[in-house]
């Protein structure tokens, strides 16, 4: 599950998918962030002052998800 509000992305695993990857890039501007997490978990990542169409990328030990969004 992933939720935007206020410059903040925010990922959270309702179900332990392993380990994971989680890559956010901005198509727009070309800025990436990664971010890795152990297990179920929930992190959040800082994207004050971007904006454009993003795509996001899991890879778990389970498989891999990909979704998108614009800000």
């Amino acid at each position: 599950e992933a939720n935007y509000q206020d410059g903040m992305l925010t990922i959270a695993f309702n179900a332990d998918l392993g380990d994971a990857i989680i890559n956010v890039a901005n198509l727009t501007t070309g800025e990436m962030w990664m971010e890795s997490i152990n297990g179920m978990g929930i992190t959040t990542i800082e994207l004050l002052d971007s904006e454009g169409y993003f795509i996001i990328t899991i890879e778990t030990d389970n498989g891999d998800y990909t979704g998108s969004f614009i800000i």
